[in-house]
């Protein structure tokens, strides 16, 4: 924990809570610590995502008496939180947008967990194992990991078949209540990325390992490497075995429509991004919007070329692009020295000469929810990891390489690399020390009106 979580702030008002016996400040304090503290033991890819010490090697337990007892937590917490309500004056103005973030973070859980128990047919946990270690690996010694750093991956690992055990269980019980995920994501995730998973597990995962411990010197003996291989191999063959499962079971039951449903669109509209509007007023000032762009958008095609009408134009912009993968990333390189060089020369923040934005090619599976580029930022309090811009490559399809045009590519690489994305986390790693992390926990941190507020800016 951050120490600017942990400092207890001067109280000018000594009075006392009488269900607790604490100020107001202190019992606050100990809630933001309780709620932390327990988020993390749910979640503890948290922890890691965060740079928190002590989850690098853990797994989160999705069986349902899990959720059940991370639940009664959550209404634990929630009920103390309901009784410092009338006392929030007495807190401190920073504490008190923590509140905000506790409150509305506990309101968002319960409703997704009790309320709707969509644990039930959450088929993304499939490769919440996968997306952490290959993040982790990916962070760690710019991909190079220590031997510390592997001991914790690997322990990770061996995780892993208890882990998907259990997820198999958890959506086996949806199935016999009728719950079911849609199709799109079965497909993408519980079956096709799952299939690059147990691949990957059984080849790349052993190979990397082996190069990055040869390398530093440290490969201590064949029994280490040995120990490593079989862990990785009874992962691999847990996920051949839940792939088989969505795929026979999960499957053929899955909805064909993913639609939430009017009413619940608009509580997510209201609790996670703080829209009142309804859904259908929503959509129809969206439609406006959209309307004027595309007048502005059919506007400047004529001026381009007055004998041809916008979609011949955009055709046109997109044959200039890159001729195969390699040149895909130098150009998405080039884009951000581009970017990088114009940010110092106008002075328009301050960095040290060492910062670069690291860009990868995205790994195989996760290509197929990173199908185009995106950022994937360095725990914020964890200064010895780092960042990297992830660009899926093209393995020969044209249409995206036309898709990631000259024009595209400099918008997309502003957007994710720098001054977006990029730039955003490495903001928020200087900064460690005033914000706190509880904040980092919250769906509101990681939403469009923050995120993707920021990254947009450059594109303008």
């Amino acid at each position: 924990m951050s120490a600017g979580l942990a400092a207890a702030t001067a109280v000018s008002c000594c009075v006392c809570l009488p269900a607790f016996g604490l100020t107001p400040l202190r019992e606050f304090q100990s809630l933001r610590q309780d709620f932390f503290d327990a988020s993390l033991k749910h979640a503890p890819e948290w922890g890691t995502g965060l740079g928190v010490k002590g989850y690098d090697d853990k797994l989160s337990d999705p069986s349902m008496d899990e959720s059940r007892e991370y639940i009664a937590v959550l209404e634990s917490l929630e009920e103390r939180l309901q009784g410092l309500e009338p006392y929030l004056s007495q807190i401190d103005p920073q504490d008190r947008i923590d509140f905000g973030v506790i409150r509305s973070s506990l309101h968002g859980q319960l409703h997704s967990m009790r309320d709707r128990e969509d644990y039930l047919t959450d088929v993304r946990a499939i490769l919440i194992p996968y997306n952490t270690i290959a993040t982790q690996i990916l962070q760690s010694g710019g991909g190079n990991p220590s031997i510390n750093e592997w001991e914790k991956i690997v322990g990770r690992v061996s995780r892993i078949p208890v882990y998907l055990q259990r997820a198999k269980e958890t959506l086996r019980e949806g199935l016999k209540r009728g719950e079911a995920p849609d199709r799109r994501l079965t497909e993408q995730q519980g079956i096709k990325s799952a299939a690059e998973v147990v691949a990957y597990f059984n080849g790349e995962f052993i190979d990397e390992a082996r190069k990055s411990l040869t390398s530093t010197g440290i490969l201590e003996s064949d029994a280490r490497i040995a120990r490593l291989e079989a862990r990785a191999r009874a992962a691999s063959a847990a996920y051949r075995d839940i792939s088989a499962f969505v795929e026979s079971e999960v499957l053929p039951r899955t909805k064909t429509s993913y639609a939430l449903g009017e009413n619940e669109y608009a509580w997510q509209l209201h609790h996670v991004l703080g829209i009142k509007e309804s859904p259908r007023r929503l959509q129809a000032s969206g439609q406006e919007a959209a309307d004027r762009i595309e007048k502005r958008m059919r506007d400047l095609a004529r001026q381009i070329d007055s004998k041809k009408d916008l979609a011949e134009v955009m055709s046109d912009l997109q044959s200039d692009h890159p001729a195969n993968d390699k040149e895909l990333l130098e150009a998405f390189n080039r884009a951000t020295v581009r970017a990088k060089t114009f940010v110092d020369q106008g002075g328009l923040f301050s960095l040290p000469p060492s910062y670069q934005v690291k860009i990868v090619p995205t790994p195989a599976p996760l290509r197929s929810s990173v199908n185009t580029a995106a950022y994937y930022g360095a725990p914020p309090l964890d200064t010895s990891k780092e960042g990297a811009f992830m660009v899926t490559p093209s393995e020969g399809d044209i249409q995206q390489l036309k898709n990631f045009n000259d024009y595209s590519l400099v918008s997309t690489a502003v957007h994710e690399a720098f001054p977006g994305h990029g730039l955003q986390y490495y903001v928020f790693g200087e900064n460690r020390a005033t914000i706190s992390p509880v904040r980092y926990l919250s769906s509101g941190f990681s939403s469009a009106l923050n995120v993707e507020g920021w990254a947009c800016m450059p594109r303008s």
